[in-house]
């Protein structure tokens, strides 16, 4: 799926980075744990990086300046906000063009995401805002009425990816089998799967593979991404904090 980053949504909300990255980053890192690469395309446009957080500081001045660097939150996940600010474009492809006519709310929304989203999928990924605090956003093109799915909350996006038929068999995110932890490894969170009380986490290095402990933290293989164990692959003496 083609998911679009609504730089609409940030417009120099925030009163401080500080609650930028409570408010806003918290939710979107959650989101962005059920992001699959195999699957999902995220793309955004080539000025996102400028938009405003503050009324002075722009996203790139958060996740790649200074800030970053003495942020926990910022500094752990720098490389999934990367995927933010960096490739792919969508104006690289761009698919809307004129003399159609795009709006939302009545406000002219022609070249922005939000209008390029009605040309591809139909999905943006959009920062807390009081203006997209909705799961759907209505697109007026011309004179037919397009809903865009609004990615906002972590639950959201496994909702969509079964509702649009695009069902993966397996997921961490399948709340009927494991229950997401506190505790986060390369960047991914560990899920405790309910039935074994084993450990799974993505290994966020190759993303071809989840890592499996069992209750007592030893590894006990990988698991391919349909969630076949191969405990031939079992590294002995590996606890699940090494």
């Amino acid at each position: 799926m083609e998911i679009l980053i609504n730089e609409l949504s940030l417009h120099g909300q925030f009163a401080t980075i500080d609650e930028f990255v409570d408010v806003a980053v918290k939710p979107l890192l959650s989101l962005l744990q059920q992001y699959d690469p195999t699957r999902d395309k995220l793309l955004k446009k080539y000025d996102l990086w400028s938009a405003n957080v503050t009324a002075t500081a722009t996203l790139q001045e958060v996740f790649k300046g200074s800030y970053s660097r003495t942020n926990d939150e910022i500094r752990r996940s720098k490389a999934q906000l990367a995927n933010l600010i960096d490739n792919p474009f969508w104006e690289d492809t761009r698919k809307h063009n004129a003399p159609d006519t795009y709006q939302h709310n009545a406000s002219n929304v022609f070249d922005t995401s939000l209008a390029e989203s009605c040309e591809r999928d139909r999905i943006v990924m959009s920062f807390v805002s009081s203006q997209f605090n909705f799961t759907t956003l209505l697109v007026k093109k011309n004179s037919t009425d397009i809903n865009i799915d609004n990615l906002i909350n972590h639950n959201h996006l496994f909702t969509l990816v079964r509702a649009r038929g695009l069902v993966v068999d397996f997921s961490l995110s399948d709340t009927s089998r494991f229950k997401k932890t506190h505790f986060n490894i390369q960047g991914k969170v560990v899920y405790k799967e309910l039935s074994t009380k084993c450990y799974w986490y993505l290994d966020n290095l190759h993303r071809s593979h989840y890592e499996v402990f069992n209750v007592n933290e030893e590894h006990i293989g990988i698991a391919d991404m349909t969630g076949n164990v191969d405990d031939s692959k079992r590294v002995d003496g590996r606890k699940l904090f090494d």
